[in-house]
């Protein structure tokens, strides 16, 4: 199924779905997704910019859902704007463990369009590793 034809549902369940489609993951474009991490608190937040935002666009947080101990599923909503704005940061949220992960999904319209999962230490986790979401959402 590809990003423009996923219909309005739960975010978990069409990451399930979708996670070992390759199509899916090729047809979404990439964001830039940055953690601070505050390990004396075990918190985090991310610093997000979505440099294919257009026009009077900007990016919103949606939801943050913990999938797993280890494993987290941000949701970010592209919004109409009175100006361009391609930059945020969230608000923090706790983790369990130092290997926590986090994949961040971009919806428009209803429609996945972008996405990053990276790591703790900032590190960016390759397509490959999407097998293994699979089988945690």
């Amino acid at each position: 199924m590809l990003a423009s034809q996923i219909p309005t549902t739960s975010v978990a369940a069409v990451a399930k779905s979708e996670s070992n489609n390759a199509s899916f993951w090729a047809n979404l474009y990439k964001i830039y997704a940055s953690v601070e991490v505050s390990t004396q608190q075990k918190k985090f937040c991310l610093e997000i910019i979505d440099g294919f935002l257009r026009g009077n666009e900007q990016i919103e947080f949606s939801a943050h859902q913990n999938i797993s101990d280890n494993i987290c599923l941000v949701t970010l909503e592209v919004k109409p704007s009175s100006k361009l704005n391609t930059y945020l940061k969230t608000a923090s949220w706790n983790y369990l463990h130092s290997n926590h992960k986090i994949l961040v999904l971009v919806k428009k319209q209803n429609k996945f369009v972008g996405y990053q999962y990276i790591g703790m230490d900032g590190e960016i986790i390759p397509e490959s590793e999407f097998k293994f979401l699979s089988k945690v959402l």
